[in-house]
């Protein structure tokens, strides 16, 4: 995941293992404070990526950031890394998603 407007924040997934809602909590917020607009989601399904390492996580999450953050001024860009990403474009979207 990481946080765009002329600058990165890389935020890496081993970061999260403990706690994610906290931990997407507390990341999002730092993109949002640091002025960063646009939230750059890499969405692996494991088999795209054939790693059992690259699997991230679905439109229930895209729901969660969008609903938690829904006052902020966001943009939910999501890169589907996937196969069949056509399978996965409408519930994204559906979530919440800005680009796809």
């Amino acid at each position: 995941m990481r946080c765009s407007n002329f600058q990165t924040i890389n935020l890496r997934w081993q970061q999260f293992s403990k706690n994610l809602p906290h931990w997407l909590n507390e990341n999002v917020q730092k993109c949002l404070d640091a002025g960063l607009p646009l939230l750059h989601v890499d969405v692996f399904d494991g088999v795209f990526l054939d790693s059992p390492n690259a699997l991230t996580f679905g439109p229930q999450m895209v729901d969660s950031i969008r609903k938690r953050f829904i006052d902020e001024k966001l943009t939910l860009d999501i890169h589907l890394c996937v196969d069949r990403p056509q399978r996965y474009a409408k519930p994204m979207a559906e979530a919440g998603a800005t680009r796809i």
